[in-house]
């Protein structure tokens, strides 16, 4: 034990060099309760968060540790759900692709009329039609008169016109995945392994 001229210093295994410190040679460890102050302060197993990259090998002498949890975020551990009952599981994806399945419940509705009305215009002349129409269609009234040069009448007939329409739906979106990540802050972990 030494003490720093003046009385300000004090030091255990070495040289006391600063006023106001307590200093302890790096050859010692202090230990509490028969524990070194580190392992009850971070003992095996423990995880080291710094923003800084300086690993804690350097920062606690005679640990061991290593990188965790690289990329991924920490969640607590919940013995009731199989994905967090137990230490150290990951899963989780940065991003998805929906599948058809796990979209949200919609529908698409579209309408189309079978009928649509329309006219034909048969020539009549005096032996009978000069252009015949549609046999179905039912006589609508006098598109013209008498040509006095000849019997020859114009009339206009209506024709019910039943038809089908085809409507077809496009397909929309691209298919591809969307992020997954929360709100996020990253920095340095380490787990201590010895």
């Amino acid at each position: 034990m030494d003490f720093k001229s003046g009385g300000k210093g004090l030091s255990i295994g070495k040289v006391a060099e600063k006023d106001n410190v307590l200093e302890v040679s790096p050859d010692w460890d202090l230990e509490i309760y028969g524990k070194r102050l580190i392992d009850c302060i971070y003992p095996v197993g423990s995880i080291f968060l710094s923003v800084n990259s300086t690993s804690p090998d350097i920062l606690f002498r005679g640990t061991k540790w290593q990188r965790f949890s690289q990329g991924r975020v920490l969640v607590g551990i919940d013995e009731h759900n199989a994905n967090f009952n137990a230490s150290e599981k990951t899963g989780g994806q940065a991003s998805v692709t929906l599948t058809k399945s796990q979209l949200p419940k919609h529908t698409h509705s579209a309408s189309s009329s079978s009928s649509g009305t329309h006219c034909h215009k048969v020539r009549y002349g005096s032996n009978g039609p000069i252009a015949s129409g549609n046999p179905n269609c039912v006589m609508y009234g006098w598109a013209g008169g008498l040509n006095p040069n000849g019997a020859t009448w114009d009339y206009a007939q209506m024709d019910a016109g039943a038809h089908t329409h085809s409507i077809s739906v496009s397909s929309e979106g691209g298919g591809e995945s969307h992020t997954n990540l929360q709100p996020y802050t990253s920095v340095y972990m380490w787990k201590r392994i010895s």
